[in-house]
């Protein structure tokens, strides 16, 4: 890239960024550290925009955490099912590579939702479980709860290992 269309894209960006209000800006920062956040490779961008907070591999607990705001709600104000499904996917995917070697891959073949209640409340904790561990592939569950220990969702997948 030239210095003359960096410096434009920097001028467009900043004639943009004028016209939004407070919560709009608040969004633009929250993408902006869930990009900077995502450069250690730790975690895709993706979990990271999504507020998803892992638990430590040495946990036994494996409770992942998705803080809720803007970032996630839909048009009524409450966790959109993409966000909570994320969580669901990406907590089990998570449990099991903690149980994998490093150089092991995991991917989801089929995940099934079922939502109880809307996702409400500052955060939602899911907790996963292994119900079958296959040659190729495993089979997990998670529950999601909010703040006061509501069932939100449960989710059932399959995940294959290599």
């Amino acid at each position: 890239m030239t210095q003359e269309s960096y410096a434009a894209k920097i001028q467009s960006l900043a004639e943009q960024l004028a016209e939004l209000d407070d919560q709009e800006l608040d969004l633009v920062q929250h993408t902006i550290r869930a990009i900077r956040k995502s450069r250690t490779k730790d975690f895709h961008f993706y979990g990271n925009f999504l507020d998803i907070e892992l638990p430590d591999r040495d946990d036994l607990e494996q409770v992942a955490k998705m803080r809720l705001g803007p970032h996630v709600e839909n048009y009524f104000g409450v966790a959109q099912g993409g966000a909570v499904y994320t969580l669901a996917d990406v907590s089990m995917g998570y449990l099991i590579l903690s149980r994998l070697e490093p150089e092991r891959r995991v991917a989801t073949l089929e995940l099934k939702m079922n939502y109880i209640r809307p996702g409400t409340g500052d955060a939602l904790r899911c907790k996963s479980e292994i119900l079958h561990w296959g040659r190729n592939t495993i089979v997990a569950e998670c529950k999601i709860v909010n703040d006061q220990d509501q069932l939100v969702a449960t989710a059932l997948g399959t995940f294959f290992h290599q």
